[in-house]
Protein backbone atom coordinates (compact mmCIF):
# COMPACT_ATOMS: atom_id res chain seq x y z
CA UNK A 1 0.00 0.00 0.00
CA UNK A 2 1.23 3.92 -0.93
CA UNK A 3 1.89 6.02 1.44
CA UNK A 4 -0.52 8.02 -0.80
CA UNK A 5 -3.55 6.18 0.29
CA UNK A 6 -3.41 8.46 3.00
CA UNK A 7 -4.54 11.04 1.54
CA UNK A 8 -8.04 9.22 1.41
CA UNK A 9 -8.66 10.28 5.10
CA UNK A 10 -11.58 12.38 5.11
CA UNK A 11 -11.88 15.19 6.28
CA UNK A 12 -8.32 16.39 5.45
CA UNK A 13 -6.30 18.10 7.93
CA UNK A 14 -6.87 21.21 6.40
CA UNK A 15 -10.67 20.81 7.00
CA UNK A 16 -10.15 19.78 10.30
CA UNK A 17 -8.63 22.92 11.32
CA UNK A 18 -10.95 25.04 9.65
CA UNK A 19 -13.69 22.98 11.83
CA UNK A 20 -11.73 23.56 15.07
CA UNK A 21 -10.98 27.48 14.36
CA UNK A 22 -15.38 27.59 13.87
CA UNK A 23 -15.83 25.72 17.36
CA UNK A 24 -13.47 27.79 19.36
CA UNK A 25 -14.99 30.99 18.94
CA UNK A 26 -18.51 28.80 20.19
CA UNK A 27 -18.99 29.76 24.07
CA UNK A 28 -22.23 29.44 26.49
CA UNK A 29 -22.76 32.45 28.41
CA UNK A 30 -26.28 31.17 29.73
CA UNK A 31 -26.23 27.17 29.94
CA UNK A 32 -30.08 27.68 30.72
CA UNK A 33 -29.94 29.39 27.03
CA UNK A 34 -31.42 26.23 24.72
CA UNK A 35 -30.14 28.22 21.71
CA UNK A 36 -27.16 28.56 22.51
CA UNK A 37 -26.71 24.96 24.01
CA UNK A 38 -27.94 24.08 20.87
CA UNK A 39 -25.63 25.75 19.08
CA UNK A 40 -22.79 23.56 21.34
CA UNK A 41 -24.65 20.20 20.52
CA UNK A 42 -24.50 21.07 16.64
CA UNK A 43 -20.93 21.84 16.46
CA UNK A 44 -20.31 18.69 19.01
CA UNK A 45 -21.74 16.36 16.99
CA UNK A 46 -19.98 17.47 13.60
CA UNK A 47 -16.98 17.19 15.32
CA UNK A 48 -17.82 13.37 16.52
CA UNK A 49 -19.52 12.68 12.68
CA UNK A 50 -15.75 13.75 11.80
CA UNK A 51 -13.79 11.88 14.63
CA UNK A 52 -16.21 8.31 13.84
CA UNK A 53 -15.55 9.02 9.85
CA UNK A 54 -11.44 9.62 10.19
CA UNK A 55 -11.54 6.27 12.74
CA UNK A 56 -13.53 3.94 10.08
CA UNK A 57 -11.21 5.37 7.26
CA UNK A 58 -8.15 4.67 9.80
CA UNK A 59 -9.87 0.90 9.97
CA UNK A 60 -10.03 0.36 6.46
CA UNK A 61 -6.73 1.32 5.70
CA UNK A 62 -5.11 -0.51 8.33
CA UNK A 63 -6.45 -3.62 7.12
CA UNK A 64 -4.35 -3.43 4.07
CA UNK A 65 -0.53 -3.85 5.50
CA UNK A 66 0.71 -4.24 8.83
CA UNK A 67 3.77 -1.50 8.06
CA UNK A 68 1.03 0.68 6.36
CA UNK A 69 -1.14 0.54 9.29
CA UNK A 70 1.29 1.57 11.55
CA UNK A 71 1.60 5.39 9.57
CA UNK A 72 -2.57 4.56 9.67
CA UNK A 73 -2.56 5.00 13.35
CA UNK A 74 0.07 7.87 13.37
CA UNK A 75 -2.09 9.71 11.10
CA UNK A 76 -5.47 8.83 12.73
CA UNK A 77 -3.90 9.93 15.58
CA UNK A 78 -2.75 13.25 14.45
CA UNK A 79 -6.32 14.01 13.16
CA UNK A 80 -8.15 12.80 16.36
CA UNK A 81 -5.49 14.89 18.20
CA UNK A 82 -6.83 17.69 16.70
CA UNK A 83 -10.62 18.19 16.94
CA UNK A 84 -10.81 15.46 20.31
CA UNK A 85 -9.97 18.25 22.88
CA UNK A 86 -12.35 20.47 20.79
CA UNK A 87 -14.98 17.60 21.14
CA UNK A 88 -14.34 17.04 24.86
CA UNK A 89 -14.42 20.70 25.63
CA UNK A 90 -17.95 21.15 24.18
CA UNK A 91 -18.80 18.19 25.80
CA UNK A 92 -18.02 19.52 29.15
CA UNK A 93 -20.27 22.21 28.34
CA UNK A 94 -23.03 20.14 28.16
CA UNK A 95 -21.85 18.45 30.91
CA UNK A 96 -22.09 21.69 33.11
CA UNK A 97 -25.68 22.59 31.85
CA UNK A 98 -27.14 19.21 32.84
CA UNK A 99 -25.48 19.52 36.13
CA UNK A 100 -27.02 23.55 36.48
CA UNK A 101 -30.09 22.01 35.52
CA UNK A 102 -29.95 19.60 38.20
CA UNK A 103 -28.84 21.93 40.81
CA UNK A 104 -31.62 24.64 40.15
CA UNK A 105 -33.94 21.73 40.17
CA UNK A 106 -33.30 20.58 43.69
CA UNK A 107 -33.42 24.53 44.86
CA UNK A 108 -36.87 24.34 43.63
CA UNK A 109 -37.57 21.50 45.83
CA UNK A 110 -35.28 22.87 49.08
CA UNK A 111 -37.69 25.26 50.69
CA UNK A 112 -40.54 22.22 50.88
CA UNK A 113 -37.70 19.41 51.52
CA UNK A 114 -37.03 21.61 55.01
CA UNK A 115 -40.70 22.02 55.73
CA UNK A 116 -41.91 18.34 55.79
CA UNK A 117 -38.54 17.51 57.78
CA UNK A 118 -39.35 20.13 60.29
CA UNK A 119 -42.66 18.68 60.73
CA UNK A 120 -40.25 15.82 62.19
CA UNK A 121 -37.84 17.92 64.26
CA UNK A 122 -35.20 17.47 61.37
CA UNK A 123 -32.68 20.09 59.95
CA UNK A 124 -30.28 18.93 58.02
CA UNK A 125 -27.95 21.43 56.25
CA UNK A 126 -28.69 23.05 52.85
CA UNK A 127 -25.69 21.07 51.65
CA UNK A 128 -27.04 17.36 52.44
CA UNK A 129 -30.47 17.91 51.15
CA UNK A 130 -28.88 19.43 47.60
CA UNK A 131 -26.91 16.60 47.45
CA UNK A 132 -29.77 13.73 47.39
CA UNK A 133 -32.13 13.61 44.35
CA UNK A 134 -35.82 12.44 44.72
CA UNK A 135 -35.42 8.94 45.92
CA UNK A 136 -32.65 9.39 47.97
CA UNK A 137 -34.58 12.17 49.68
CA UNK A 138 -38.18 10.07 49.90
CA UNK A 139 -35.99 7.01 51.74
CA UNK A 140 -34.00 9.47 54.36
CA UNK A 141 -37.76 11.51 55.32
CA UNK A 142 -39.48 8.41 55.22
CA UNK A 143 -36.69 6.82 57.99
CA UNK A 144 -36.54 10.56 59.77
CA UNK A 145 -40.62 10.07 59.83
CA UNK A 146 -40.38 6.61 61.48
CA UNK A 147 -37.96 7.79 63.89
CA UNK A 148 -39.80 10.79 65.14
CA UNK A 149 -43.58 8.10 64.95
CA UNK A 150 -41.86 6.24 67.61
CA UNK A 151 -40.46 9.11 69.79
CA UNK A 152 -43.86 10.09 70.29
CA UNK A 153 -45.22 6.92 70.38
CA UNK A 154 -42.57 6.20 74.05
CA UNK A 155 -43.53 9.53 75.10
CA UNK A 156 -46.85 8.99 74.56
CA UNK A 157 -46.97 5.64 77.05
CA UNK A 158 -44.64 7.05 79.58
CA UNK A 159 -47.12 10.44 80.31
CA UNK A 160 -50.17 8.08 80.16
CA UNK A 161 -47.76 5.52 82.55
CA UNK A 162 -47.06 8.44 84.99
CA UNK A 163 -50.82 10.27 84.74
CA UNK A 164 -51.95 6.68 86.16
CA UNK A 165 -49.54 6.43 88.39
CA UNK A 166 -50.17 9.67 89.93
CA UNK A 167 -53.53 8.43 90.05
CA UNK A 168 -53.13 5.38 91.89
CA UNK A 169 -50.84 7.34 94.52
CA UNK A 170 -53.35 9.60 95.32
CA UNK A 171 -55.94 6.54 95.33
CA UNK A 172 -53.30 5.18 97.64
CA UNK A 173 -53.07 8.18 99.78
CA UNK A 174 -56.47 9.11 99.89
CA UNK A 175 -57.35 5.38 101.64
CA UNK A 176 -54.22 5.36 103.84
CA UNK A 177 -56.20 9.11 105.23
CA UNK A 178 -59.22 7.47 105.87
CA UNK A 179 -57.56 4.58 107.32
CA UNK A 180 -55.90 6.72 109.75
CA UNK A 181 -58.62 8.98 110.34
CA UNK A 182 -60.77 5.76 111.55
CA UNK A 183 -57.63 4.62 113.73
CA UNK A 184 -58.04 7.42 115.71
CA UNK A 185 -61.86 7.42 116.28
CA UNK A 186 -61.80 3.70 117.06
CA UNK A 187 -58.39 5.00 119.40
CA UNK A 188 -60.36 7.78 120.57
CA UNK A 189 -63.15 5.78 121.25
CA UNK A 190 -60.81 3.57 123.08
CA UNK A 191 -59.46 5.70 125.65
CA UNK A 192 -63.18 7.26 126.08
CA UNK A 193 -64.53 3.58 126.73
CA UNK A 194 -61.18 3.50 128.94
CA UNK A 195 -62.10 6.67 131.15
CA UNK A 196 -65.75 5.82 131.33
CA UNK A 197 -64.86 2.60 132.65
CA UNK A 198 -62.44 3.90 135.00
CA UNK A 199 -64.91 6.34 136.25
CA UNK A 200 -67.39 3.82 136.67
CA UNK A 201 -64.70 1.19 138.85
CA UNK A 202 -64.40 4.31 141.27
CA UNK A 203 -68.32 5.22 141.37
CA UNK A 204 -68.82 1.75 141.97
CA UNK A 205 -66.85 1.30 144.40
CA UNK A 206 -67.78 4.28 146.35
CA UNK A 207 -70.99 3.53 146.13
CA UNK A 208 -70.97 -0.68 147.15
CA UNK A 209 -73.69 -0.12 149.09
CA UNK A 210 -76.28 0.96 146.51
CA UNK A 211 -78.79 -1.41 146.03
CA UNK A 212 -78.96 -4.35 143.44
CA UNK A 213 -81.73 -2.78 141.36
CA UNK A 214 -79.52 0.55 141.06
CA UNK A 215 -76.52 -1.44 139.71
CA UNK A 216 -78.79 -3.69 137.23
CA UNK A 217 -80.38 -0.01 136.06
CA UNK A 218 -76.55 1.14 135.54
CA UNK A 219 -75.37 -1.32 133.78
CA UNK A 220 -78.23 -1.25 131.32
CA UNK A 221 -77.55 3.20 130.94
CA UNK A 222 -73.98 1.60 129.94
CA UNK A 223 -75.33 -0.88 127.28
CA UNK A 224 -77.21 1.60 125.86
CA UNK A 225 -74.54 4.20 125.98
CA UNK A 226 -72.04 2.09 124.73
CA UNK A 227 -73.98 0.75 121.71
CA UNK A 228 -75.00 4.51 120.66
CA UNK A 229 -72.01 5.22 120.45
CA UNK A 230 -71.09 2.38 118.48
CA UNK A 231 -74.03 3.07 116.53
CA UNK A 232 -73.21 6.84 115.73
CA UNK A 233 -69.14 5.62 115.13
CA UNK A 234 -70.55 2.93 112.47
CA UNK A 235 -73.06 5.73 110.63
CA UNK A 236 -69.69 8.35 111.12
CA UNK A 237 -67.13 5.49 109.38
CA UNK A 238 -69.64 5.09 106.53
CA UNK A 239 -70.81 8.33 105.96
CA UNK A 240 -66.88 8.82 105.34
CA UNK A 241 -66.68 5.80 103.02
CA UNK A 242 -69.84 6.80 100.86
CA UNK A 243 -68.42 10.74 100.86
CA UNK A 244 -64.84 9.39 99.43
CA UNK A 245 -66.10 7.04 97.24
CA UNK A 246 -68.69 9.36 95.82
CA UNK A 247 -65.57 12.16 95.18
CA UNK A 248 -63.71 8.92 93.29
CA UNK A 249 -66.66 9.10 91.46
CA UNK A 250 -67.18 12.68 90.60
CA UNK A 251 -63.54 12.32 89.48
CA UNK A 252 -63.84 9.75 87.37
CA UNK A 253 -66.93 11.14 85.16
CA UNK A 254 -65.30 14.32 84.81
CA UNK A 255 -62.04 12.74 83.43
CA UNK A 256 -64.29 10.64 81.41
CA UNK A 257 -66.02 13.81 80.04
CA UNK A 258 -63.42 15.60 79.27
CA UNK A 259 -61.79 12.43 77.16
CA UNK A 260 -65.59 12.13 75.27
CA UNK A 261 -65.37 16.07 74.83
CA UNK A 262 -61.74 16.11 73.15
CA UNK A 263 -62.64 12.97 70.99
CA UNK A 264 -65.98 15.11 69.85
CA UNK A 265 -63.33 17.99 68.91
CA UNK A 266 -61.51 16.01 67.04
CA UNK A 267 -63.84 14.60 65.12
CA UNK A 268 -65.80 18.20 64.47
CA UNK A 269 -62.42 19.58 63.67
CA UNK A 270 -62.05 16.85 61.36
CA UNK A 271 -65.50 17.13 59.43
CA UNK A 272 -64.83 21.19 59.43
CA UNK A 273 -62.08 20.60 56.96
CA UNK A 274 -64.06 18.11 54.77
CA UNK A 275 -63.10 14.69 56.14
CA UNK A 276 -65.56 12.50 55.89
CA UNK A 277 -65.74 8.39 55.43
CA UNK A 278 -66.32 9.24 51.49
CA UNK A 279 -63.40 11.52 51.33
CA UNK A 280 -60.87 10.10 54.39
CA UNK A 281 -58.15 8.58 51.20
CA UNK A 282 -57.81 12.50 50.54
CA UNK A 283 -56.31 12.95 53.56
CA UNK A 284 -53.72 12.16 56.04
CA UNK A 285 -53.79 12.36 59.98
CA UNK A 286 -50.69 12.52 61.99
CA UNK A 287 -50.62 12.33 65.91
CA UNK A 288 -48.08 15.10 67.48
CA UNK A 289 -46.89 15.84 71.37
CA UNK A 290 -49.44 18.83 71.42
CA UNK A 291 -52.12 17.21 69.28
CA UNK A 292 -53.12 16.13 65.35
CA UNK A 293 -52.18 17.92 62.12
CA UNK A 294 -54.64 16.89 59.15
CA UNK A 295 -53.10 17.23 56.39
CA UNK A 296 -55.13 17.18 52.72
CA UNK A 297 -53.86 16.23 49.13
CA UNK A 298 -54.36 19.11 46.80
CA UNK A 299 -53.59 17.06 43.73
CA UNK A 300 -52.08 14.91 41.58
CA UNK A 301 -49.08 15.33 38.52
CA UNK A 302 -48.13 12.74 36.74
CA UNK A 303 -44.15 12.92 35.64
Amino acid sequence: MNTKDLEKFDPTVAELNAMIQITKNITATDLKDKSQMAVVRENRIALKTARVRITKIGKELREDAVNFQKAVLVKEKELIGIIEPEEIRLADIEAQAISQAILEERLEKLPSRKERLSLVKIYPTDEILLDMDSTQFENYYNEKVAGYNENVRIETENAQREAQEKIDAERKAEQEKIEAQQKQVQDQLDAERKAIDDERAIIDAEKNNIARQKEIEDAKDKARADEKIRLELEIKQKKEQEDNQARLVVAEKKLEEQKLEKRKAFIDFRTSHGWTEKTKDDFKIEETLDGFILYKKMGVFNK
